[in-house]
């Protein structure tokens, strides 16, 4: 069913190769859940998403754009598409309600609390504006927040280390 809907799509004999960046706007490990694991003798840098995972940054964003820039492919013109989850839980206030209601941040509310929002904002927009930065929408947060919260609630010990 699939190839036929896609029979009906655009075509295209060129070659493409495809940019994409997954989970943008995500924040897998905070600093303070870095450090509660540090403290517990939890290495999570050994794994490399650990490691490396982190909210983006105008630092980020600014490598990746000087790369994409110096256009390594002849008169081809690179361009990356952003998936991004425009949110994350909000911890403070999820714990403080006892994990009954979900609370969350906006990208924009998330940037502002890391002191970023100005910086990777005016960084997203001179990518959009210079034809190097394409932007989707991956989901509102990549969480399946009723599970979560009735993990929290009943205690399931592995949600509460995770939740840290």
């Amino acid at each position: 069913m699939k190839k036929l809907q896609n029979i009906l799509g655009w075509h295209t004999n060129k070659r493409i190769i495809v940019l994409e960046s997954d989970d943008w706007g995500s924040e897998s490990f905070t600093l303070k859940s870095k450090n509660y694991y540090s403290q517990k003798g939890i290495d999570i840098t050994s794994n490399w998403k650990s490691r490396y995972d982190a909210f983006e940054t105008k630092d980020d964003m600014q490598a990746l754009f000087d790369v994409l820039r110096k256009n390594h492919f002849g008169n081809f013109q690179p361009k990356m598409t952003f998936l991004f989850n425009p949110a994350n839980p909000d911890f403070e206030k999820i714990a403080q309600g006892g994990f009954e209601t979900y609370y969350y941040r906006t990208f924009k509310e998330k940037l502002a609390f890391l002191g970023q929002d100005g910086c990777v904002l005016m960084g997203l927009y001179i990518g959009l504006q210079e034809g190097i930065l394409e932007l989707a929408f991956h989901g509102r947060e990549h969480l399946y927040v009723n599970r979560w919260l009735r993990d929290l609630k009943s205690g399931n010990s592995i949600a509460c280390e995770g939740f840290a």
